[in-house]
């Protein structure tokens, strides 16, 4: 059997692999300095998680989707962190990309490590009590939204639904 057709044989029926392979097999080519996997990442005040943003940051909470339901900042991306987690931020978010972790308290550290498993290793922080940072600022809109957008004295139109 050539390794073309082995290669078949053990591919068939494996879905395609997903965007974040091609950049994981890359920085896994180059020399990186060793994880620390119980090092939990700092944890974020409302000016250290505005100074990431500065730097676009992309906000991934990893919490269950009810406490995400109960409140969120506006404009992050849930990915919880009792399912496949790596695997979905890895699709939801762009390689190199910063990121900030929500994530309920002693948890941010696993949180950490799975996105660096995967080669997604620039966590710059943790938010763990979200309902703090959304009580110091409640109008906090990560991606500037409508808040942005009236703010900035931008048209607005609205469309009554029925």
């Amino acid at each position: 059997m050539s390794e073309d057709e082995f290669v078949g044989v053990v591919t068939e029926g494996q879905s395609l692999a997903p965007p974040y392979f091609a950049y994981t097999a890359g920085t896994n080519r180059r020399q990186r300095d060793l994880l620390d996997d119980h090092e939990e990442p700092i944890h974020l005040d409302l000016a250290g998680l505005e100074r990431s943003l500065h730097e676009e940051a992309v906000v991934l909470d990893g919490r269950s989707p009810e406490t995400f339901a109960s409140g969120h900042l506006r404009g992050s991306v849930i990915v919880g962190l009792d399912g496949r987690f790596a695997e979905y931020a890895g699709d939801a978010i762009r390689p190199g990309q910063p990121i900030v972790v929500v994530a309920e308290a002693g948890r941010e550290a696993e949180a950490k490590v799975r996105l660096a498993r995967i080669g997604f290793d620039r966590v710059r922080g943790a938010v763990v009590d979200v309902e703090r940072v959304l009580a110091e600022r409640p109008g906090l809109d990560l991606q500037g939204g409508y808040d942005a957008w009236a703010h900035a004295g931008l048209p607005k139109a609205f469309l009554e639904l029925g």
